[in-house]
């Protein structure tokens, strides 16, 4: 049955319909079912099934309301990336606060004991920040990480800054010696920008598959999935340091993520699985059956899409002429 399961995947992979989910699905819960009634091993394999189970019926669920109910789903995401994305904006506010903090903190100090404290700052940090502390002329004290903008010591406690290619959000601390600590943080960069993995709009696509584009003062759009960023004034008004607009996948995008994630996955899993029916099985033709499972399966599924290593699936790749029909 779980092989009849497996074999069902390969099916999917090629057309991800719940009528072909749907056999796989049964397949592996009732083994599961079965299995769980005892123990050791057989346990850990009737997990696994469930777990191979849950994500196939999860990945199902996911493209069929992609298919089906789009416009919910766009609206969905834009809603929880929107949470998300106040409570990263959160953060980084209060880590190039933090930077600053710490790069005032070195004027007091020798240069090269400055150096190192303010290189330990700026060090093993999730987002790409940097720091400065410039004298009353414009000299550059100490400085570490990096800046995508030239730093200005002139300016508010926090601010936003922009050219073509990087939006960057700063932070400055006036000293009394006459001395200015500047830090800076990278908000987005330009698409055409390579090195921007650190920035603060890529990991947060990352991990919610939601764009953004961080817009400067007076160019965003009237839309209900732009977003300001308020900073009070001293006179207790407020004041607009930049807009975000969250830009969610195509659905063509959004199936493709769902479909890869989920072959991904479910390809390990079912590795992890047949590493356990190995040592379950005993000696004999089930065994070398259940061998054979992931061979059929990488010869009728597209697993170089999922896997991007379309090249290595070709049949090119398994091409010769006494498999006849199989390598064709």
């Amino acid at each position: 049955m779980a092989v009849i399961g497996d074999l069902a995947l390969a099916e999917w992979i090629r057309l991800p319909r719940l009528w072909v989910a749907g056999p796989a699905v049964v397949c592996w819960l009732v083994v599961a079912l079965g299995l769980g009634r005892r123990g050791g091993l057989a346990l850990v394999l009737s997990v696994v099934l469930l777990i191979k189970a849950a994500l196939l019926g999860g990945a199902q669920y996911q493209i069929d309301r992609i298919g089906c109910d789009w416009s919910a789903v766009r609206e969905d995401r834009i809603t929880r990336s929107a949470d998300r994305w106040l409570s990263d904006l959160k953060y980084a506010r209060s880590l190039v606060e933090r930077v600053a903090e710490a790069a005032a903190g070195t004027g007091t100090l020798a240069r090269e004991a400055a150096f190192e404290r303010l290189k330990g700052a700026v060090a093993r940090e999730p987002l790409e920040v940097g720091a400065v502390v410039v004298e009353a002329d414009g000299t550059p004290f100490v400085w570490a990480g990096r800046y995508r903008l030239a730093p200005e010591a002139e300016g508010d406690s926090i601010d936003f800054r922009a050219s073509p290619y990087y939006a960057v959000l700063e932070a400055r601390r006036h000293l009394a010696s006459g001395r200015t600590a500047v830090a800076s943080l990278l908000l987005a960069a330009d698409a055409t920008v390579p090195d921007q993995a650190r920035s603060l709009a890529r990991r947060f696509e990352d991990r919610t598959g939601v764009a953004l584009e961080v817009l400067p003062r007076g160019v965003a759009p009237d839309t209900s999935d732009v977003f300001d960023y308020l900073e009070p004034t001293a006179d207790g008004g407020v004041r607009l340091l930049f807009s975000v607009q969250l830009r969610p996948p195509t659905q063509a995008m959004a199936y493709d993520r769902v479909f890869r994630a989920a072959v991904v996955r479910l390809s390990l899993v079912s590795l992890v699985a047949l590493a356990l029916v190995l040592l379950l099985a005993r000696p004999g033709g089930f065994r070398f059956l259940a061998a054979a499972v992931p061979v059929v399966i990488a010869a009728r599924a597209p697993l170089g899409d999922a896997f991007d290593l379309p090249a290595f699936f070709s049949p090119r790749a398994f091409f010769h002429a006494s498999l006849g029909p199989l390598s064709a």
